[in-house]
């Protein structure tokens, strides 16, 4: 998927003062920004997925309701509730809704939340889903999301009294949104999680390049026809790659408008020197469109400066063979 940004303006003003002295005229004058400056910068930022994963995080805040009901019918009965109104609540899976949630249903015992309503576009139609377990003793477990089977003797809730028995259902809310008490943790060996972490730590960064570039693209070029800044130092930053690091990445470089982080520092050892890149795209009336990773070429457009004759043109440049996509957010996935 692509991320559409639009033209430097106003309304990104507040980033944009980094880059204000950019030459209209002559890419000498362009001016170096402070490394301490950029990093204020970076702090200042939103990371992109805080929002949508608290949308996610929300549907806890209710959770609890749901697996009572469902508890105190599999006490009375050994059965697992087959839906809303057997388990004591009204019929109608969308009588429950929130800001983020458009309905919660109850299917032989598990519990779904479908998110809708206001939620960002990156989890809208999604769900999350609770499975409830029973050991011996009729204590109830729940398996969140696409979490493994619960450790131990447990059975799908209804089971041993065979009566109407807990399915098991999946979550389609992207795993790197999950809720902690979802994610994949308990593989044995299994570091996925935190290699994902590390490889989304630049992202925010990013945002700051992605400003330069297009601020510097209609500098050296018009706003119609902007003309990607060959390197760092053309974008209005300090020269070196190496002068932007964080805790997992050990720089960020840019060439011909394109943008690569290396992963490096104290990240897990399956994606150090590993790279991930953002290219640019132009569309005619020169907003630019970002290609992440290993997202298809947006459709109908062409590489940054295509349309302006004679200067550097954007180039595709595809993340490392060994940085897998399944670390990616969605937008930087095939």
């Amino acid at each position: 998927m692509m991320k559409v940004r639009p033209l430097p303006g106003a309304s990104v003003a507040g980033i944009l003062l980094l880059f204000a002295a950019i030459s209209l005229g002559s890419n000498a004058n362009a001016q170096r920004v402070s490394v301490q400056d950029m990093q204020a910068q970076i702090d200042a930022l939103t990371f992109p997925y805080d929002e949508p994963a608290a949308q996610v995080r929300s549907a806890l805040d209710i959770l609890p309701a749901f697996q009572e009901a469902v508890v105190r019918h599999y006490r009375e009965t050994g059965e697992a509730a087959i839906h809303r109104q057997a388990a004591g609540l009204t019929a109608v899976p969308a009588d429950t809704q929130t800001s983020f949630i458009s309905a919660v249903s109850i299917i032989n015992g598990s519990i779904i939340f479908y998110f809708g309503n206001s939620a960002d576009a990156s989890i809208a139609g999604t769900t999350l889903t609770f499975t409830p377990y029973e050991t011996y003793d009729m204590t109830v477990v729940w398996r969140c999301a696409n979490m493994p089977v619960p450790a131990g003797n447990v059975w799908l809730l209804g089971t041993r009294f065979g009566g109407n028995t807990a399915n098991y259902q999946a979550s389609t809310v992207p795993l790197f949104l999950q809720p902690s008490p979802c994610i994949l943790k308990t593989y044995p060996g299994s570091s996925d999680d935190v290699i994902r972490t590390q490889v989304l730590e630049p992202f925010k960064v990013v945002q700051n390049f992605q400003a330069a570039v297009e601020a510097a693209g209609v500098a050296l070029g018009s706003p119609t026809a902007p003309q990607p800044p060959i390197d760092r130092t053309e974008a209005g930053l300090t020269a070196q790659e190496t002068d932007t690091q964080g805790r997992y990445f050990e720089s960020i470089d840019i060439v011909n408008g394109t943008i690569t982080v290396r992963y490096g520092n104290d990240a897990h050892p399956a994606i150090v020197n590993e790279t991930i890149s953002w290219t640019p795209y132009e569309s005619a009336d020169g907003t630019i469109v970002w290609r992440c990773g290993y997202a298809f070429a947006p459709p109908g457009i062409s590489l940054m400066g295509v349309s302006n004759a004679g200067g550097a043109i954007a180039a595709y440049i595809a993340p490392t063979a060994n940085l897998d996509p399944r670390y990616f957010p969605y937008e930087c996935r095939p």
